[in-house]
């Protein structure tokens, strides 16, 4: 009979081969994954490779379909990168292949995970100065680097987005936690958080920000240079007190959690959107969560 069947079940197994190399990734797979529906899709998924030693992966079946659009975008991703660099380089007189080769020797940075888990747009004083006098350089001598052309215009996609999913819900006010650029640092140049706050306050919306790292009475000769001209407003907004910022913000940005918080203490209230870019996985039950990429 109809009731007594059991529900569907099922499995996402997506493939990781290389045509020319295939039975040989097949043997030696980078990792095996499995997104199934349920654990009745799951039981039998393990015991399928007997005898390849291989890291078995488990999750939904969206995020294993996600995964292997993932994978296969950023080998894209890598193939123009190290052309634009080719073609930059040749414009140079430069030996880009070997260049390239240095590159892939740091596997504390360029060729590992950092840089690679979903966390807001960058900032600081590095990376846009750096991309910004490449790509500068390209275009004055005609070469053409599309990629790189617009990695900075996808970084202020990011900011843009945030502001209008916040704005979506008419806060009056929003609490910002961290304003610097990174965590561990004071450092406030081309922070994307900041730059969150003067688009929020430009649609007129009251911005507080509590970064324990900067102290509104003892901002360095730098940070102190910098907020007078972007944010000339800032002794309104920086704030020494979370608590005092959760309970007037209508909306709060967990740009940054910082290990002496504890979030779940803080006054929240019903009606708050907590929007965390961090993905903690520490957020309080109280206000309504709102991931950004999760």
């Amino acid at each position: 009979m109809l009731g007594d069947r059991q529900p569907l079940a099922y499995a996402v197994h997506p493939e990781f081969l290389r045509e020319g190399t295939a039975v040989a990734d097949f043997f030696a797979p980078p990792k095996i994954v499995f997104g199934t529906s349920d654990d009745a899709a799951w039981g039998p998924c393990p015991d399928l490779y007997p005898g390849i030693d291989a890291q078995v992966l488990h999750c939904g079946p969206l995020e294993a379909a996600m995964l292997k659009y993932a994978d296969n975008c950023f080998h894209a991703l890598k193939v123009t990168f190290a052309n634009e660099i080719g073609l930059a380089g040749t414009e140079m007189g430069v030996d880009s292949r070997e260049v390239m080769r240095m590159f892939c020797e740091d596997t504390k940075l360029n060729i590992s995970s950092k840089y690679l888990r979903p966390g807001f747009a960058y900032g600081g004083s590095c990376l846009g100065k750096d991309l910004g006098a490449l790509t500068a350089y390209c275009r004055r001598e005609y070469v053409d680097v599309p990629m790189l052309a617009h990695v900075g215009k996808s970084n202020e996609r990011q900011v843009e987005q945030l502001v209008e999913r916040i704005l979506s819900h008419s806060p009056k006010s929003v609490g910002l936690f961290g304003l610097a650029f990174k965590a561990n640092t004071d450092d406030l140049r081309d922070s994307a958080l900041l730059k969150l706050a003067e688009k929020l306050r430009g649609k007129g919306v009251k911005v507080l920000a509590y970064d324990p790292a900067l102290d509104p009475e003892h901002l360095c000769a730098l940070n102190l240079c910098y907020l007078r001209e972007t944010a000339p407003h800032y002794e309104e907004m920086l704030t020494t007190d979370p608590e005092a910022m959760v309970r007037e913000s209508d909306a709060v940005v967990l740009g940054r959690h910082f290990a002496s918080l504890n979030l779940h203490s803080l006054p929240w209230r019903e009606g708050q959107r907590l929007y965390d870019l961090e993905g903690t996985g520490t957020n309080p039950e109280t206000p309504e969560v709102i991931g950004l990429y999760w």
